[in-house]
């Protein structure tokens, strides 16, 4: 019996094993630079992460690395200080056997000899002829790590050790290193045309299939909303809508206008998106009347989509008033995230109206529901920020038994240090 072909995901994969291999055999070739459209990203990430695992027909060994650039001269410090921690916690999990310690390189013009020096000698450990391969990952990019990273070429980066970074063709970071160094810098540009393989896996199954038509309409739909081309998206909106009325799906149905919207909302056609998602809204709640649970929550969301369009006219009276009602649709179904979100939001559109006492009280309802969270949760949310809106108008209010409590309270609620690692939060948006 005939293996059956890979998926469209599993194609893309499969070239850019190939283009790493391609790259790895340049023998002048030290960075590999990936040249990505938006929708490439997570992929590329995505190959990153497989190529990690043993059974991986790319032997060498890949290593991500998160630190954030800060000063030139602690990078390097800060990377090691990251590999090192890595290479404990796989030798606590598995039978992870390499034999390496981090040595200290003596001061000099260099900032990135540091980490050159003991990633060098760390693949000189490697029981193999694979290569060691740093990837830049950092959650923030600055100008400064295209700088290190021109430091380490010029340094001289050994042989036995590779580097990747991730550049958008929107917004590239690294043209000037790049530039400098052509023989060193290998740009890869991927071309793995996302939409073609979301509209195949999309295609999948029964063509006849409700289902599957909408879900190809639909991607085909995204791609024009991806465009902006407003034109092209009214033509082919038909399509999706008239399968979801058909079968009487309104959460897709929903979907469609959620999706028209926010293409509205990114050309500036303010008044046309807020009516899209009143459409959307309504009916969302023509689903709730008639009994179907999940017609509350897309009212919701449909309210809090109003909301950021009244964000983006800076007509902050309106926002806060679908915030408002957004709220008090959360409040209904019991979504203690949503509360918290759309009642943060509802406070800082009062803000900006000067209506403090107001915004105080929304700020309040706000925390009282992130407090209904689990704490996992609660500090990778917006939580910090409405506290520290909170304690900001609890200074300026003179709510000074208010301001001691809240400090309190939110310590316990987010942990000790909370408030430094937000303290340049201007405001709770």
């Amino acid at each position: 019996m005939e293996k059956e072909p890979p998926n469209a995901i599993e194609q893309r994969l499969a070239k850019l094993t190939s283009l790493w291999m391609q790259f790895r055999e340049r023998p002048d070739a030290r960075i590999c630079r990936w040249l990505l459209k938006d929708d490439e990203v997570k992929l590329v990430q995505g190959f990153i992460d497989l190529a990690q695992r043993p059974d991986h027909e790319i032997a060498d060994l890949f290593f991500p690395l998160e630190s954030t650039f800060s000063k030139p001269e602690n990078y390097s410090v800060d990377l090691i200080n990251e590999l090192d921690e890595r290479l404990k916690n796989e030798k606590e999990k598995t039978d992870f056997s390499i034999v390496w310690q981090p040595g200290v390189t003596p001061p000099g013009k260099s900032v990135s000899k540091h980490f050159l020096d003991n990633f060098s000698s760390f693949a000189s450990a490697l029981s193999t002829e694979e290569l060691a391969v740093a990837f830049f990952n950092p959650p923030t990019w600055t100008p400064g790590l295209e700088s290190w990273l021109i430091d380490a070429v010029s340094t001289g980066i050994p042989d036995r050790i590779r580097f990747i970074v991730l550049d958008l063709e929107a917004y590239p970071m690294f043209t000037r290193l790049a530039d400098l160094y052509p023989e060193v810098v290998k740009t890869i540009r991927p071309e793995l045309d996302m939409m073609s393989a979301m509209i195949q896996l999309a295609s999948a199954g029964d063509p006849a299939d409700p289902g599957v038509k909408f879900r190809k309409a639909f991607l085909v739909l995204s791609q024009a909303a991806a465009k902006k081309d407003l034109q092209r998206f009214e033509q082919l909106a038909n399509e999706p809508l008239g399968i979801a009325r058909q079968q009487g799906w309104k959460h897709l149905e929903i979907a469609v206008f959620a999706l028209k919207g926010s293409t509205l909302l990114s050309i500036n056609k303010f008044e046309d998106a807020i009516s899209t998602y009143e459409n959307g809204r309504l009916i969302a709640q023509s689903a709730a009347d008639q009994g179907d649970p999940i017609g509350q929550t897309l009212s919701m969301q449909m309210l809090l989509c109003k909301g950021s369009v009244g964000i983006a006219m800076k007509d902050y009276k309106l926002a806060s008033e679908q915030y408002a009602l957004a709220g008090d649709k959360a409040d209904e179904v019991g979504d203690q995230f949503q509360i918290m979100e759309s009642r943060r939001m509802q406070g800082y559109c009062l803000e900006q109206l000067k209506n403090k006492q107001a915004a105080w009280a929304a700020y309040n309802l706000s925390l009282n529901a992130g407090e209904q969270l689990d704490i996992s949760i609660r500090q990778n949310s917006t939580l910090p920020y409405v506290g520290r809106a909170l304690l900001d108008m609890a200074d300026t209010l003179l709510k000074k038994e208010e301001y001691f409590s809240l400090e309190n309270r939110l310590n316990n609620l987010l942990g000790q240090g909370w408030l430094a690692k937000h303290s340049q939060t201007a405001s709770a948006i």
